[in-house]
């Protein structure tokens, strides 16, 4: 018999492709706090930090695994993160899964743990040094999975990723495939740094087969495509598939260098302009993994979704 799989934070972008992707053969179900965007298995919960009502739901629903999509990544500003609010949300969680025996709890975190380490290949034990509020509260929700299931029977599993595209991305990527989408012209540059990408399709591929997994593991993993390419190329194809007519300009590297520093976004440049390539050769080893879909593939999916 499955298990019964719960994910909080179903109407984020992650959270939704997975539900939309895993419900037709999974007893999956959708925990969210938008009352506008529920839809059948969706439970809407106003208040996640309410601790005898989640309790109830897992018990009710019988869920075995939790698949755990909050996050603030793309809010638009900082201001409006409560990083200590987020850190108390996931204790709550983590005391119930201990609670209910919860079998397997998944967290998505984020390349950014590993900080300002750009132009080399990152793997899971190399030293984190975060820059930004997104690297520091993922790698501290880490430690604390990390610390509190220590010893508890139970398969905690990391995911650390790279940009996740598909439709409906979020954050400045999706703001590009916008601009596209509206054939409006993009200056960019070009880039010799390759970078790890994930698409949504091999993110869901991934889970599909971790959630059947029937051995316990706790760990770490990065996730991608596991072809890097630049952001200039990936750019040219999801133009070329989106048959977009915008008109892609790219220039010397510096002079859009000096777009960003007027908008106190250097930090976001080099994100986007230096490289960074995730090895993945532990989940490869411990799921037998590899991505299903080559990058010009994913892209091309873009535009085939129903």
């Amino acid at each position: 018999m499955s298990d019964n799989v719960l994910i909080v934070g179903g109407s984020g972008f992650i959270g939704s492709n997975i539900y939309k992707n895993l419900q037709l053969n999974t007893k999956i179900y959708s925990l969210t706090r938008n009352s506008e965007n529920t839809k059948d298995g969706s439970i809407y919960l106003e208040d996640f930090s309410c601790v005898d009502s989640l309790t109830s739901i897992i018990k009710d629903y019988e869920i075995d695994q939790i698949l755990y999509c909050i996050g603030f990544a793309h809010y638009k500003n900082e201001s409006d993160v409560d990083p200590n609010y987020h850190i108390s949300l996931l204790k709550i969680f983590i005391e119930i899964s201990k609670d209910t025996c919860i079998k397997k709890f998944f967290f998505f975190s984020s390349v950014n743990v590993y900080g300002s380490s750009y132009g080399k290949s990152l793997c899971e034990d190399d030293f984190c040094q975060p820059s930004d509020i997104t690297g520091i509260f993922k790698l501290k929700c880490e430690n604390l999975l990390l610390e509190e299931f220590n010893n508890f029977p139970i398969s905690i599993i990391i995911l650390r990723l790279p940009i996740v595209y598909g439709k409906g991305s979020k954050g400045f990527v999706g703001k590009i495939f916008n601009i596209l989408n509206k054939n409006l012209p993009l200056i960019w540059f070009s880039s010799v740094n390759y970078k790890s990408f994930i698409s949504i399709h091999n993110l869901v591929d991934f889970i599909k087969l971790a959630i059947n997994h029937d051995k316990e593991i706790v760990g770490i993993y990065n996730l991608s495509d596991n072809q890097d390419v630049t952001l200039d190329f990936f750019l040219k194809l999801y133009s070329k598939f989106s048959n977009s007519t915008s008109l892609l300009f790219f220039v010397n590297e510096k002079y859009v260098n000096f777009i960003f520093k007027i908008f106190n976004r250097e930090e976001l440049f080099n994100k986007l302009s230096l490289g960074y390539v995730l090895n993945t050769n532990k989940v490869k080893s411990d799921f037998s993994w590899y991505p299903r879909y080559k990058v010009g593939e994913s892209v091309s999916l873009l535009f085939n979704d129903s």
